[in-house]
């Protein structure tokens, strides 16, 4: 790591100075990242609700068998993308409607090359996790390369031009999309095929609205000119590739060695434990990138925008992962059912890791706008080699060890990206331990009320009466720290990022 000051005591991320504000620029952020925030997090409810009802009406060998050929296409998906977005956010601010034209012709070409790569895989990965069903779902899902190369480059150019309402309705629509048609359909008997129409249609529809608020003009691509933009995107694929890779080997593992209802279990797991954070996580990453690829790589600003976003995303996520491990074993039981009692316990060890998950998740935006997709790629590469290996011991000890192999080997494998963001940015280690010191003392604070509460409950009345009681205890205990230990920050925070927006 970089070289720090053991002695210095972690401190908040300092403020701009009256003379370091911009033009604005961190104004248009809040209102970006706060619109953005606005319309996920409402969406998001309709998301949890429907995703419960989807999953109490569904078995888990219907969820596992969707999840084995999701696992796959996700894959190929990154090819699909190959790096356009990133491509797009990075390039030049000259950047021509021939280009343009040139990089939708090229996306709509890798969509329909992606697709004939799912349908010649679909045989191999249905013997892979010996379920011929699957071959018939990949071979259908496939057509989503094709609908959704259409959305690649609108999308991109929307985030570039700093559009992010338009971002966030397309998101909403989709949402809901898949909340309606996977409810009514799941309740209708469709069985596995729920989950397959709901997707197609969401796809279509979130594609269809990205074109319609930013049409663009297709060119047949001539590589030549797209030279130096197809570098960048062999290593930002590369790069995600790889994420992928170790990102979802834990899923080809399970699967592989425990069948499709620990398959179905681990995934309800790992739904729950991530859905909360992969909110936070995804506004801060549909926003982040543009505002960072206008800072000009500018040490101070960079730094002082990083850690007062890891400071923000701690102080939403840290509460809502350790507070859901904590009451996961009366949760899943009583909600659910007993069916889904083995992700119990990795769900609690996920939804702890997935806390360092989302904050490490704001290191590669940073390497890549400031020119080092070649390094983030490296990074990438060393945990696709890790993890796998981390996994296949791991399973050994069923869906616990699985889980456990994430809280313990992926820290690890995340040092050199902890190091190469520090060492760019000159952070020392307390301006980062003070980033995360408010989430951490906070939620501590929760976590025993919700322990004294299940304590004193123990003997004393239902399942469900505990469950609230304890949910109730906790939010309103660091609603209380909040108020009274973080407000003064949280308003000096927002003033000045007020001021700054007035400039």
């Amino acid at each position: 790591m970089a070289d720090t000051d053991a002695a210095s005591p972690p401190s908040p991320t300092p403020l701009p100075s009256d003379a370091s504000r911009g033009s604005g620029r961190d104004g248009h952020l809040v209102r970006s990242l706060a619109w953005v925030g606005g319309v996920r997090w409402g969406s998001q409810l309709v998301s949890w609700v429907s995703t419960m009802l989807v999953f109490r009406a569904l078995a888990p060998s219907e969820t596992g068998l969707v999840a084995m050929a999701t696992s796959f296409l996700g894959l190929v998906s990154l090819l699909n993308e190959f790096g356009i977005s990133g491509v797009i956010l990075y390039a030049p601010k000259d950047l021509t409607r021939s280009q343009i034209g040139q990089i939708n012709g090229l996306s709509l070409l890798i969509g329909f090359a992606c697709y004939g790569l799912a349908l010649a895989a679909s045989g191999p990965v249905a013997a892979y996790y010996r379920t011929p069903e699957v071959q018939l779902v990949v071979a259908i899902l496939g057509v989503n390369f094709v609908i959704s190369s259409f959305q690649a480059v609108p999308l991109a150019l929307l985030r570039r031009e700093l559009k992010f309402r338009s971002v966030a309705v397309n998101d909403a629509i989709q949402a809901l999309v898949l909340a309606v048609v996977s409810v009514t359909l799941a309740y209708l008997g469709f069985g596995y095929w729920t989950l397959v129409i709901a997707n197609l249609l969401g796809i279509t529809i979130k594609s269809a609205a990205a074109v319609w608020r930013r049409p663009c003009p297709f060119e047949w691509p001539r590589l030549g000119e797209m030279r130096s933009m197809i570098h960048f995107g062999s290593h930002m694929t590369v790069s995600r590739l790889a994420w992928y890779t170790y990102s979802n080997s834990d899923f080809w593992v399970v699967g592989r060695a425990l069948g499709t209802a620990a398959s179905g279990a681990y995934g309800l797991a790992w739904t729950l434990a991530t859905m909360p954070v992969e909110k936070i996580s995804s506004v801060v990453m549909s926003v982040a990138p543009a505002f960072l690829s206008s800072l000009n790589r500018n040490v101070v600003e960079t730094r002082r925008l990083l850690l007062l976003i890891i400071e923000g995303t701690a102080i939403l996520a840290m509460p809502a992962t350790v507070g859901l491990a904590a009451v996961a074993d009366v949760f899943v039981p009583h909600i659910l059912g007993d069916k889904w009692a083995a992700a119990v316990f990795p769900l609690q060890v996920l939804a702890i890791y997935t806390t360092f998950r989302t904050i490490t998740a704001l290191l590669p935006p940073v390497m890549f706008s400031w020119g080092m997709a070649h390094e983030a790629m490296q990074t990438s590469v060393l945990a696709a080699l890790v993890m796998p290996a981390a996994f296949i011991v791991g399973v050994n000890w069923g869906l616990a060890g699985v889980a456990v192999a994430w809280a313990v080997v992926y820290p690890l494998v995340s040092i050199p990206v902890y190091r190469i963001v520090m060492r760019t940015l000159e952070i020392k280690l307390p301006m980062l331990l003070g980033a995360v010191a408010p989430a951490l003392g906070f939620t501590a604070v929760m976590l025993a009320a919700v322990v004294a509460v299940r304590f004193a409950l123990a003997d004393h009345g239902s399942p469900a009466v505990m469950l609230v009681t304890q949910i109730a205890a906790g939010l309103l205990t660091y609603a209380i720290c909040l108020r009274v230990a973080y407000w003064g920050r949280a308003m000096q925070i927002y003033s000045a990022f007020k001021r700054r927006d007035r400039k």
